[in-house]
């Protein structure tokens, strides 16, 4: 809040505001015109502040009311500018303007004004929720598997949509009305001799306005069943729009086949309980990122490795999607964050964890106490010297030196998480388990340029041939590629993935700027991708013949890949793209013990008191190798139940369940989730493990 005359000393608007100016603070005309006249828009270029100062006579002067710091004070607080901030970044002046006394009297006149405001806002969102949710109820029923929250949204805003027109039709003369009378309690106000008429003209005009407000209320209800009713075809054409969208993808799959996926891809060693939780409640963490604002497309994807096609990816690029719409959130409820810091020991009292001591940027240690701690920070990908004392599991045969890379920034990695906890009793599982990806680029491991996700790509060795099912595990997919002359490939697209050379990729890169950075070759056609490579033209057009056969349905493949994608299409036409790759260190599923309320656990399995841990920091559940897309469901779906279980330790209440997943605990109660992933595998779950095994023992 700031005093009034703050609104004129934020200095120069855009005209578009200066013209509204009268209606935002309820301004006289006199007040607008003083601010006009210092307008660099229409000066051309604002003079230096001194110049651009209203002088105030001595009579003025003594109409204000100044404090001690020479302020001017207005004595109701309802008047205090209510548009800082969208007058606060339009500082470009100093230009100071002191209301006069008779502008104070005028703004006071008008604070109830402000009171009004507010209920009228309260009543349009009221009238439109009474639209809206009864509306939304139907399109449940009606579409049997459930709405998404995306298309529930879709429905709220066309039918919101509908409302407004109503709303600004009866609102608007509703606002008439109410100016005419306040426009008569100033006037009468004027006139009036005495506190007492005074107080019978405010009581008149205040009842009139109350009376105006009861006739708009019964107005809009009197139309809200027949806007339910016509409103109604908006939710017709989006239920049909839900039903097509689901039918023209034609995946199978289900919580079973992902159970069995998971459990299958870490070669049974996963902790059953845990993958039971991750894939009972994975769609509900993608409907909870929805209810936040995360837009997914609308095409369901597979990530390198997914053993299936259920990867949601957001519109832009996914991890800062995932971020930026976290820290929004987090500035919504307020939350302190402390850049910068770095934990270096977790607090504890009384036999619990109490909090966590930091060190800042500068060196300043700093302490923070708290009931529950949640320990987030990712794994050890990237610490060469740990990840080389504890592989003894898959990758035993290979150095995991530094000559591999890592997908994660070197500071990001390095597992600092894991000793703190370590610190205060908890127990560490899985550091065997590090998993290597494909897509790491040489000499960095980051991975950039084309990716390896996705479909229509063939992994080509230095000669050009094919040596690996494109669709198989992550780790099955590393093993080939170390195999193959000097331990890298090429990964080779075409038209297909880049249908142009300047439209931005999942990633937000452009093939344009690959090919010009040296990073990706680029040919019209595969015999002079082969030259520019180095590949044999014959072998790579027999490489890319064989892929083309499969997904024709006119052969099996001899390495194992099934075109059973929906995404999946011949390779036929140039311009051709090449990238080479090479394995590198991408996660590491081993970390600190937990359950299923996510509480770290010693080596009993009894709880650490206050601790929680979620994501790559933690161990067990994916056992030996992840499968691709695993990752932001892991974090999503157990930082949400982390976040849950450490507010009830810290005293807040338990979320309630929510039907369309917007629950941090999703559609079920916390107790039901665990029931479900305790039972894990299921019957079906079981059943869908059974036939995995059988298809692949077939193969």
């Amino acid at each position: 809040r700031i005093h009034a005359r703050e609104v004129v000393k934020r200095g120069f608007m855009s005209n578009f505001l200066f013209q509204n100016i009268a209606s935002v603070f309820r301004a006289p005309a006199e007040v607008v015109e003083i601010i006009q006249r210092f307008d660099p828009y229409e000066q051309g270029k604002a003079q230096n502040a001194e110049k651009n100062k209203v002088e105030i006579d001595e009579g003025t002067a003594r109409d204000l009311s100044i404090n001690d710091e020479g302020e001017v004070e207005i004595p109701d607080e309802q008047v205090v500018g209510k548009a800082a901030d969208i007058f606060g970044p339009k500082v470009y002046g100093d230009v100071v303007v002191e209301f006069s006394g008779q502008v104070q009297d005028i703004a006071k006149a008008h604070a109830a004004d402000d009171d009004d405001r507010a209920m009228l806002d309260n009543l349009k969102e009221a009238f439109k929720q009474s639209v809206t949710a009864p509306l939304v109820q139907a399109a449940k029923e009606s579409y049997g598997s459930g709405l998404k929250p995306r298309q529930q949204q879709q429905i709220e805003r066309k039918v919101q949509a509908d409302a407004d027109i109503q709303l600004n039709r009866q609102v608007g003369d509703y606002q008439i009305q109410a100016r005419r009378i306040e426009q008569s309690r100033k006037d009468e106000l004027k006139a009036a001799t005495s506190e007492t008429e005074r107080a019978e003209v405010n009581k008149r005009h205040d009842e009139q306005k109350a009376e105006a407000f009861q006739t708009l209320a019964q107005k809009l209800e009197d139309s809200r069943e027949e806007l339910v009713q016509s409103a109604g075809e908006t939710v017709v054409r989006e239920v049909e729009t839900a039903r097509k969208e689901e039918e023209k993808q034609g995946i199978e799959d289900s919580v079973a086949t992902h159970y069995a996926a998971t459990w299958e891809g870490g070669h049974k060693t996963g902790t059953p309980e845990l993958i039971g939780y991750l894939v009972h409640n994975a769609l509900d963490s993608v409907h909870w990122l929805e209810k936040l604002g995360v837009r997914f497309k609308d095409t369901i994807g597979s990530a390198t490795g997914s053993l299936g096609q259920r990867s949601h990816y957001p519109y832009t690029p996914s991890g800062n999607t995932y971020i930026r719409t976290l820290v929004e959130q987090c500035g919504k409820l307020g939350v302190t964050i402390l850049h910068g810091c770095d934990a270096t020991e977790l607090l504890t009292a009384d036999g619990a964890v109490a909090g966590v001591k930091a060190v800042r940027p500068d060196g300043q240690e700093v302490s923070v106490n708290a009931k529950s701690v949640v320990i987030a920070t990712g794994g050890f990908g990237a610490n060469v010297e740990y990840r080389q004392e504890v592989n003894t599991g898959v990758w035993s045969d290979v150095v995991l030196d530094s000559t591999i890379g890592c997908t994660n920034i070197n500071p990001c990695a390095q597992g600092e998480g894991l000793k703190l906890a370590e610190a205060v009793g908890a127990e560490l599982v899985g550091l065997a388990d590090i998993q290597l990806h494909p897509c790491g680029t040489p000499g960095t491991g980051l991975m950039e340029d084309i990716r390896t996700s996705g479909r229509n790509r063939i992994f080509v060795n230095e000669a050009g041939e094919r040596f690996v099912n494109e669709g198989a595990a992550r780790d099955t997919l590393c093993k080939a590629i170390f195999a193959q002359t000097n331990s890298t490939y090429w990964v080779v697209v075409n038209k297909l993935r880049y249908p142009d050379t300047t439209t931005p990729d999942a990633n937000g890169a452009t093939i344009e700027n690959m090919v010009a950075t040296g990073h990706v070759t680029a040919a019209d056609t595969v015999e002079e991708l082969a030259a520019a490579t180095g590949m044999d033209a014959a072998k790579l057009q027999a490489s890319i013949d064989a892929y083309n056969a499969v997904v024709a349905g006119e052969a099996e493949d001899e390495l194992g890949f099934v075109a059973n994608n929906t995404a999946d299409a011949q390779m036929t036409e140039g311009p051709w793209y090449a990238c080479r790759k090479v394995p590198t260190v991408h996660h590491t599923m081993g970390g600190i013990r937990v359950n299923l309320s996510s509480q770290a656990v010693d080596a009993d399995g009894n709880p650490i008191a206050g601790l929680y841990a979620a994501g790559e920091v933690t161990g067990g559940t994916h056992g030996e190798n992840r499968l691709g897309g695993n990752a932001i469901a892991d974090c999503v779906t157990f930082g949400r139940n982390a976040g849950v279980q450490a507010a009830i330790n810290a005293g807040y209440a338990e979320p309630a369940p929510a039907e369309d997943g917007s629950s941090p605990v999703g559609s079920v109660s916390i107790a039901d989730a665990q029931a479900a992933a305790e039972a894990s595998p299921n019957a079906d779950e079981q059943a869908a493990i059974e036939k995995y095994e059988e298809e692949h023992a077939a193969k």
